[in-house]
Parts: C-alpha cells; sequence; structure tokens
C-alpha cells in the first residue's frame, strides 16, 4: 500500500506508514473530522497530532489540533500545539491567539510565553515582546535561558535603550559566554558607544565559535579598522 503522504511503499498489512507514520487508512482520519468529536476520537485525533507534528505535516496538524479544540476548548496544549503550527504556515495573527488562549487557560505556561514573546519580537511588538520574557525571567525554572535576555536584549534595542540591551546581553553571557548570537548583539552595540576594544573581545569569541558567518567577520573587519 502506497502512502499518500510519502509515497513510501509498504506492506498491506500495515496500519501506518513505517516512514513517516501517518495512518493508510485515510477515511479514519476523513470520518473524525467530518462530525464533532466523542472523547475518544479526540484522543485518538491528538495522538496523529504528534504524528503530523514530528513530521512536519503542519496542514494536518491545524485540521487535528481545530477539531480537537471544538470538543476540548480547556486543552491548553491544544492550542499551544495548534499556535506553533499556524507560526510554522505564517499565520501570524492566528499563532498570537492561540499562544494566548494556552496561557489564559494556564498562566504559568512558559513555553507559550516565550514563544509568544518571540512572535510579539518578530512583528514589531517589542514592549509586549518584553512583557512575556519577563514572565519567563521570573518564573521559578530549573534552567536558565540566555536566549530569553539574548530575545529580551533586541527588543530593547529595537526600543533604542541601549545601555539597558546591552546589560540584557550581559546577563546571557554570563549563562553561556559562548553564545554567538550574543556576543555579536553586544559587540555591535560596543562599537555604537565607541568601545572598540569590548566590541573586539566579543565579535572575536563570535567568530570562533562561527567563523563562516559574514556577519561576524564583517563586524570584526569594522571594528578591526576602529582600533588602529
Amino acid at each position: 500500500m502506497t502512502c499518500s503522504k510519502c509515497k513510501t511503499e509498504n506492506e498491506e498489512i500495515h496500519k501506518y506508514c513505517y516512514q513517516c507514520g501517518i495512518s493508510l487508512k485515510e477515511d479514519i482520519i476523513d470520518e473524525l473530522l467530518e462530525t464533532r468529536l466523542t472523547e475518544e476520537e479526540a484522543n485518538h485525533l491528538l495522538r496523529f497530532s504528534y504524528v503530523f507534528e514530528i513530521n512536519n505535516l503542519i496542514d494536518e496538524a491545524i485540521e487535528a489540533c481545530t477539531a480537537i479544540t471544538e470538543i476540548h476548548p480547556e486543552w491548553a496544549d491544544v492550542h499551544f500545539k495548534l499556535g506553533r503550527s499556524y507560526e510554522a504556515r505564517g499565520f501570524h495573527g492566528k499563532a498570537i491567539a492561540e499562544y494566548r488562549k494556552a496561557i489564559s487557560i494556564n498562566e504559568n505556561y512558559i513555553d507559550a510565553h516565550r514563544c509568544l514573546g518571540e512572535l510579539y519580537s518578530d512583528e514589531g511588538f517589542y514592549n509586549e515582546a518584553i512583557e512575556q520574557f519577563n514572565i519567563v525571567l521570573n518564573t521559578k525554572i530549573k534552567f536558565d535561558y540566555a536566549d530569553i535576555y539574548n530575545y529580551k536584549g533586541l527588543a530593547l534595542e529595537k526600543l533604542g535603550k541601549i545601555d539597558e540591551s546591552i546589560e540584557e546581553y550581559k546577563k546571557a553571557l554570563e549563562i553561556n559566554p559562548d553564545y554567538n548570537e550574543a556576543n555579536y548583539n553586544i559587540a555591535k552595540l560596543y562599537q555604537k558607544k565607541k568601545f572598540f576594544d569590548l566590541a573586539f573581545e566579543h565579535i572575536s569569541k563570535a567568530i570562533k565559535g562561527a567563523p563562516r558567518d559574514s556577519r561576524f567577520t564583517k563586524l570584526e573587519e569594522a571594528v578591526k579598522q576602529r582600533l588602529t
């Protein structure tokens, strides 16, 4: 039996494609989506949604999660998964709405706060992004998020708050001194403030981690010119 998604040939006895995991009986999914789901069907479809997500079948994931939310609008995880799928499709407005729904159900949903903050930043809503990043950073969790400090620094930089931005990059580098993006970002600001020694120190670290990144090498050359 040929898988309709990845075109892999499967044995007739197989219920699921051994390559991508999709049901070989497409009517199973179609039947589940045609009518309002029962509790058992919702859980069944939720299991399929994980397969869709893993195999980057975004449209199928959106369809499945949307159907699940109709019977279980209180499942924060499904709203989060739907948000991720919408974001992958470039539907940022819908993604933001789903992340906010997940948070309204579970205000301590750290991954939803994080993704919402990143998306707000991408869309230019920097104050809103900073608010979400602060929620993540102020939550007692077992991990330190160097990247969240970096994202917060970028948002502050976009708002013209250079000194505050530098402090956030420093916090990121305290957690991970070899964080290439944070080293690059702080080097740019040190160059702007004419602290060329500090700029060179940080851009050198970034280049050590990613020697082929043209952004890093271009900045290094600019800083070197000011040091000579």
